[in-house]
């Protein structure tokens, strides 16, 4: 006797050890699963750093692409837009930055410069005595293009009135040294032709934005690879919400004038080294009216750097032609994110080309989830983020039914009846799968990340009903169709509600077999009688309106995440309230009824049996 009770111990200690193992085991793979670097609607950092390590094209820095702007033997060249790639390659924090030297801007802002009437004219004058000497019949078509872009103000008054002129020379002296990307400049041609005044303003308009932040020459690079209208105006929405000036009394010591003296190296630097130009009188202090008339922060002291680096350092890839698409993707990711956007361009931006191409191809945001992670890892969620993510959620899955396994091998259950066996394997099997959802939900940081509108595009844009263009087949094409506000992750909310949904009927389900497991073995008891049966199943009540409670918690839950921002829509809440009337409809109607009914009956005949007696 005491020999089986030792043999007993000894088998239930090896059980016990198996069990941890195979929970540890269960452990370590939910972890790996976990710190696995890839996710859906998120880029992992590491992955993002490991982009810039492809190829040689690849690993340009920032500073490289600045000294190849400033390499009169390299394209592209153009030394001030070097100066701007300088401002960005110390937002990015890149240890070389000062390396670029000798990068200055020279000129003045381009609006500035072609605010001078002597100089329009004399673009004018001489983009007439170059028609007239002209031989070369496409390069005089060239010439007559840009004449008819100049005429503007005199075929359309209303855009002299608007004071619209200088961009519009600005535009035409562009377009005559061929600086313009071709398809902006047809589009440009196509609307100057048709005289289609909303769609010349809003060209003109974004023109002039860009041209009080940029000199000639930095624009210059800028119009070389923005492809269409959109993109311009979107890049001139950007560069203005960037560039805005904050509240006047935020600054120093809140008074109507801001004094030099009150301003500090450390807060005010930007505004500190620009100082004169802000003070227009020269009377050493800042007035409203010289604030308002600056009109932008200096580009030191805001993000357009990077928009303008992002932008050109992407259509400029080494060794290849100009690609305006790649700017394209750039301005839509911004126009996307919003100001969260310019973070996710400095990070980046900070390992090297590479990484910018590859995050702004994906056009996802860069996760927030730090976390050491092998580099042999990164490398394969780069080359494969499909087969990445299969083999996370593999791991994730084979621990959670290891995990699962350990608990029924810790804890294991005595059942009165073997049909009770499969509602109790059920039973916990969906508990299981509400884990296991639960798990993989929270691996990811898109779900939890809230929904936020992009900056860019919630700015105030006022829309203009009339704006058509007509394209080569005379058929025309609203350029302006409203855009619809664009959130950071747009389909995270449904991926939440459905997991959520998934959560609360996989508890459901769980709350279903334990009723039907508890129903089975009242029933198949061997030593109560019918009555007694039936006064069991009546105890067990408030088991079977579980389900109830739980899918009114599941509500109750659900409205507290939409409070808190977590949910926009209450699908799931109101799921689990259904839900939870389902299961005890199906308990209690279904199955509770029939085996009162079926034990009435008995009752019925035991009476009536002991009455013949």
């Amino acid at each position: 006797m005491e020999e089986t009770s030792t043999n007993n111990d000894q088998t239930q200690g090896t059980d016990r050890l198996m069990a941890s193992g195979i929970g540890l085991l269960g452990l370590l793979l939910l972890a790996l699963g976990w710190y696995f670097p890839v996710y859906n609607g998120e880029l992992h950092p590491s992955v993002v750093a490991k982009a810039a390590q492809r190829n040689d094209s690849a690993r340009e820095s920032i500073v490289q692409f600045g000294q190849r702007l400033g390499d009169q033997k390299s394209l592209p060249y153009n030394p001030e837009a070097a100066h701007i790639v300088k401002l960005a390659a110390a937002k990015v924090d890149h240890a070389d930055a000062e390396d670029l030297d000798g990068t200055s801007a020279l000129d003045e802002m381009a609006m500035k410069y072609w605010l001078l009437e002597s100089r329009r004219k004399k673009l004018r004058d001489e983009n007439t005595r170059r028609i007239q000497l002209a031989t070369d019949p496409e390069s005089r078509k060239r010439l007559e293009d840009v004449q008819l872009v100049m005429d503007l103000p005199k075929t359309l008054p209303i855009l002299k009135e608007e004071l619209l002129d200088p961009a519009v020379m600005l535009s035409a002296w562009m377009h005559q040294k061929s600086i313009i990307n071709e398809s902006l400049a047809n589009d440009l041609l196509t609307r100057t032709r048709n005289e289609n005044i909303p769609g010349l303003r809003r060209f003109f308009r974004a023109i002039g934005t860009l041209g009080d932040l940029l000199n000639n020459h930095q624009l210059q690079e800028l119009m070389k690879v923005v492809p269409d209208i959109g993109t311009l105006e979107n890049i001139a929405h950007v560069a203005m919400v960037q560039a805005k000036l904050p509240y006047m009394q935020g600054i120093g010591n809140n008074d109507e004038k801001i004094v030099k003296d009150e301003l500090t190296e450390e807060r005010d630097k930007p505004i500190l080294d620009h100082f004169a130009d802000f003070d227009t009188n020269k009377d050493g202090t800042i007035n409203m009216e010289e604030w308002i008339l600056k009109g932008y922060m200096p580009l030191e002291a805001c993000n357009f750097p990077l928009t303008y680096t992002a932008v050109i350092w992407a259509a400029n890839q080494p060794g290849t032609a100009v690609d305006p698409v790649a700017a394209k993707r750039v301005v839509a990711y911004l126009m996307k994110h919003g100001m969260r956007g310019d973070e996710y361009l400095r990070e980046a931006m900070k390992h090297g080309y590479g990484s910018l191409e590859f995050m702004v191809q994906r056009g996802e945001p860069i996760s927030q989830r730090r976390g050491a992670v092998m580099e042999t890892l990164a490398t394969f969620s780069l080359r494969s983020k499909t087969l990445a993510t299969i083999i996370r959620y593999t791991l994730m899955i084979l621990g959670v039914l290891l995990l699962v396994r350990c608990w029924n091998m810790l804890a294991p259950v005595v059942l009165s009846s073997k049909r009770a066996v499969p509602y109790h394997r059920w039973s916990r099997h969906a508990v299981a799968a509400s884990f296991m959802f639960l798990i993989m939900m929270a691996s990811e940081p898109a779900i939890f990340s809230t929904a936020q509108a992009s900056e860019y595009e919630v700015a105030v844009k006022i829309p203009i009903a009339e704006d058509t263009a007509v394209d080569d087949s005379g058929a025309n094409q609203n350029l302006n169709q409203p855009k619809a506000m664009i959130a950071a992750w747009e389909n995270s909310d449904i991926v939440k509600n459905v997991v959520m949904t998934l959560i609360f009927l996989a508890i459901q389900i769980a709350v279903y077999f334990a009723c039907i497991r508890k129903i089975r073995e009242i029933e198949e008891d061997d030593v109560a009688t019918p009555r007694d049966k039936i006064t069991l199943l009546e105890n067990e009540d408030n088991l079977f309106d579980m389900g109830l409670y739980i899918g009114i918690a599941g509500t109750a839950l659900g409205l507290a995440l939409i409070m808190v921002d977590f949910f926009d829509k209450p699908v799931a809440a109101y799921a689990s309230n259904v839900f939870g009337i389902l299961c005890v409809a199906v308990v209690k109607i279904w199955h509770v009824r029939t085996v009162k009914q079926k034990l009435l009956i008995q009752c019925r005949e035991t009476k009536d049996a002991t009455a013949e007696a």
